[in-house]
């Protein structure tokens, strides 16, 4: 289990995805102090009732977790901007308080 803040995003090989994946690198630029990142690639919206996608309810992407110490604290539906995804992380912000320096496992998350 990760410790720390972490933002799971599901997301499915469509045109966006690689627009999201840019606007995740961003964030993870932007946080790396405090934000772990996680890209989860499902399959197609048919095939998610069967994977790991259904444990946490997640039912269509993309959709944005974010984690404290494994537990959910809030979660973003649908196409993300950066802006939008960066003022979804500061309302929800609770993570930021988190000292722990993790910004290699944020970078090694998003370079796979």
């Amino acid at each position: 289990m990760t410790q720390g803040a972490a933002l799971v995003a599901f997301l499915t090989h469509t045109n966006a995805y690689i627009k999201q994946l840019k606007i995740l690198i961003d964030i993870s630029n932007r946080f790396a102090e405090t934000l772990t990142i996680f890209i989860i690639s499902t399959e197609p919206l048919e095939n998610l009732k069967a994977g790991s996608a259904n444990a946490v309810d997640v039912f269509g992407t993309p959709t944005f977790l974010l984690l404290l110490d494994g537990k959910e604290q809030a979660r973003f539906l649908g196409e993300a901007d950066s802006e939008k995804l960066k003022e979804f992380l500061q309302k929800n912000q609770t993570f930021a308080n988190d000292t722990r320096n993790i910004s290699q496992s944020s970078k090694a998350a998003i370079n796979g």
